[in-house]
């Protein structure tokens, strides 16, 4: 539930910021990926897990929706992070389909950008149950 309530928000949330991002705005989503993927090669799972919150706190704060952007930060107080954040290469496959969102705004590719948005939620929660099934 939590997970396709994650979706439904946050895919509104960043439809509605590409229409609103400044240049400031998408200078900083690039620093971030930047960021991301230095956390990546790195293995640092905390930077990235911090990053990754960043990333979309900036890319939702443009949207200027105060009330939904307050529903998913409740969402994401009761999302595993730190335990998704723990699978193997998780942090590598995250700075990629973050990279594939932000091509997607860079181009104001409305589809691709909510198809890797949706991908990137749903691809973490996926791996984290398949873990405990092995």
């Amino acid at each position: 539930e939590i997970v396709d309530l994650r979706v439904t928000l946050e895919c509104k949330l960043a439809l509605k910021a590409m229409d609103k991002l400044s240049t400031e705005q998408v200078d900083e989503l690039r620093a971030l990926q930047g960021e991301l993927e230095q956390a990546a090669a790195n293995g640092d799972r905390d930077a990235a897990r911090s990053i990754n919150y960043r990333f979309h706190e900036v890319l939702y704060l443009a949207a200027d929706l105060p009330q939904t952007l307050r529903f998913v930060r409740a969402l994401w107080a009761r999302y595993p992070f730190d335990l998704i954040n723990k699978l193997d290469h998780r942090v590598d496959r995250a700075s990629s389909e973050h990279r594939e969102m932000l091509s997607a705004i860079l181009t104001r590719d409305e589809p691709a950008m909510l198809s890797a948005l949706r991908l990137h939620i749903r691809a973490g929660w996926d791996e984290f149950k398949a873990s405990y099934t092995r």
